[in-house]
């Protein structure tokens, strides 16, 4: 059996059409002799988003609705993995297209690849007001986009699919864990890095991880999320997840942190400086950086202020739901 895991916060006015696009992949699935089961976890939602998931449980036998009170993408997760019967369990998020043969393309890449502990599939970015031109392909991972191609390969460490699609055998969760509920979207944070930490403990025990094309979805991406400025946030909460990370993975002492950031500073600084002193140079160089560009320095910003954060032992930043 596949149990779908799909977590959901406050996306009433989306949720709907998700789960709709489900619904000819299940049964693609079980003609194929598949079974299938979805868990729908409500992460605390406070909008139609229960009524929209009972509603669906009550209509399709396979489905369930659970409430998860704890606020977070990966306490979450973790609630759908406890909740899940089945021998694969995959992974998508509240705001795709389901491709018909989705479910049947990962049974199908398990099955002819017993020892992948990991399977991503194919996520295909529908950018609902249109793809910026600005948008460089470095900037697509922030909406699940591995740009793997169109074949069935391995993914090689540290490179791993994304949560909108991933699935897993059971017994690699009994094995490296669950999501560390420290990381992760949290409310209307940015954060993240749960998969980061999550991937890393699945190459150490010795599991490996496939691509197939052939397990295709659709990522909705809002007008709002394509916007320079949002970008832009979503850069400088990498920064900052990274150190999060780190800490947690491999904490740096308060002057090893001290020191990082001053190496980040220094590198960032003549980054955005250019080879030149000229005042009228320096004003050129900034102006003509490409937006990709911009959006790394983000990154690097958010990781030095996060870096003299943890020496000086504040909390991580995080924005309360």
């Amino acid at each position: 059996m596949i149990s779908v895991i799909i977590c959901t916060h406050n996306r009433g006015d989306i949720l709907g059409d998700t789960l709709a696009s489900l619904v000819p992949a299940v049964g693609e699935a079980e003609a194929n002799g598949v079974a299938v089961e979805l868990i729908l976890i409500d992460n605390h939602s406070s909008d139609s988003t229960g009524e929209i998931g009972k509603c669906f449980a009550a209509d399709h036998a396979w489905a369930r609705y659970v409430f998860e009170p704890e606020t977070g993408l990966s306490y979450a997760r973790n609630r759908g993995i406890q909740e899940a019967r089945g021998d694969i369990l995959a992974f998508a998020d509240d705001d795709v297209f389901f491709d018909s043969s989705w479910l049947k393309a990962l049974a199908e890449a398990f099955c002819t690849h017993p020892d992948a502990g990991c399977v991503g599939g194919k996520t295909i970015p529908l950018f609902e007001s249109g793809e910026p031109l600005w948008l460089h392909e470095h900037l697509l991972y922030m909406y699940g986009v591995t740009n793997s191609g169109d074949a069935i390969c391995w993914f090689e460490p540290p490179k791993h699919p994304y949560g909108v699609n991933m699935a897993f055998r059971r017994h690699l969760f009994e094995r490296v864990g669950l999501f560390d509920p420290r990381l992760g979207r949290i409310g209307k944070s940015l954060l993240s890095g749960e998969e980061a930490d999550f991937f890393k403990r699945v190459y150490a025990a010795g599991y490996k991880v496939l691509y197939t094309p052939f397990a295709v979805l659709w990522h909705r991406i809002p007008a709002a999320r394509t916007e320079k400025s949002w970008v832009l946030r979503r850069s400088y909460w990498q920064g900052i997840s990274d150190v999060v990370h780190q800490q947690i993975d491999s904490p740096l002492s308060r002057g090893s942190l001290v020191s990082q950031a001053a190496r980040e500073t220094y590198d960032l600084f003549h980054r955005v400086k250019g080879p030149s002193w000229n005042p009228r140079k320096i004003f050129w160089h900034i102006r003509e950086l490409p937006f990709y560009a911009r959006s790394w320095h983000m990154a690097k910003l958010g990781f030095i202020l996060q870096s003299l954060r943890e020496a000086i032992r504040l909390r991580p930043i995080r924005v309360s739901s």
